[in-house]
């Protein structure tokens, strides 16, 4: 088995959320940052590396999630997928600072959903994440009324502690620290223009490179009008403690000359309220995405 980089990240004072990450699995594609900043606040600044924005689809397998205060037995198992990007956002005290910026949160626990939402601030969907792990690899698919939203298959003959050639990333610890090592999230609401940036933290992780197969990305379909994205890479580690919550931080970041500003919406989500998905499925894109090249070859 290869070996790869360690990392951590300080555990969270006071009271919070922890669980224990059987699996994650953290895909990576780049997107050009005039496709999605118009999508967004003008105070919002996406960090850009290698000359692009990084969309991120977060899966975790994720067990004896609980709020810090009780015991393990009170514990929960549940599967999301967030799809993020890292951005800088303005502060209170008028340090701009990075975040992990939701785009949308889906997970497949109804509770999970209705807790985290009025907890953490983003809007959980409830929806089925499938996770299938055999020898060969993992396989995480998501459904919503019957249709795949998101589906990609990793193999675990590509892990590896470098990123492959193709890749824009120079090092594992690079892509490592670039997506991983950020100590807030949150997600921005174009209704309101609120944004609630909760801490997050995780224990120490061996984080190891993979590249995967996309059968299915609805939401970068959406936003780049691309046919299929290709990922640059999967970051994945196993049997890591992950700690959320706690005091959050709220912002307000107005949502002057966005698109979809004055749009109606088919809501889609246990709070009946609009997330980037939704604003992307009702209104078209004000111009089409630029196609990456299809540099991995997994036939």
């Amino acid at each position: 088995m290869p070996v790869a980089n360690q990392s951590s990240s300080p555990v969270l004072e006071g009271r919070h959320f922890v669980g224990r990450v059987i699996r994650r699995l953290l895909v990576s594609y780049p997107v050009a940052p005039e496709i999605l900043a118009p999508w967004l606040s003008k105070d919002i600044e996406l960090s850009v590396r290698h000359g692009v924005a990084w969309v991120s689809a977060s899966f975790a397998n994720i067990a004896d999630l609980r709020p810090s205060f009780l015991p393990e037995s009170f514990g929960i198992e549940c599967n999301y997928l967030v799809h993020r990007t890292r951005a800088s956002v303005p502060f209170p005290d008028g340090q701009r600072r990075e975040i992990s910026l939701i785009l949308e949160a889906n997970v497949n626990r109804l509770l999970v959903a209705w807790w985290a939402s009025r907890v953490c601030g983003a809007r959980f969907r409830a929806r089925e994440i499938q996770f299938h792990e055999t020898l060969a690899g993992w396989l995480v698919r998501m459904r919503h009324n019957g249709d795949v939203l998101y589906e990609i298959k990793v193999p675990r003959s590509s892990l590896s502690k470098e990123p492959r050639p193709e890749s824009l990333f120079d090092s594992l610890l690079e892509a490592d620290a670039f997506l991983l090592g950020v100590g807030h999230a949150g997600e921005w609401k174009i209704e309101s223009g609120a944004l609630r940036a909760m801490p997050q933290a995780n224990g120490k992780r061996k984080s190891q490179m993979a590249s995967c197969e996309t059968r299915r990305h609805v939401f970068l379909e959406h936003l780049t009008g691309n046919r299929m994205p290709i990922a640059d890479h999967v970051l994945t580690y196993a049997k890591v403690p992950h700690y959320f919550g706690g005091e959050g931080v709220d912002l307000m970041l107005p949502p002057d000359d966005v698109v979809g500003a004055e749009a109606d919406f088919e809501f889609d989500g246990p709070l009946m309220e609009p997330s980037l998905a939704a604003r992307l499925a009702e209104v078209p894109a004000p111009s089409p995405g630029p196609t990456y090249p299809q540099t991995f070859d997994l036939r």
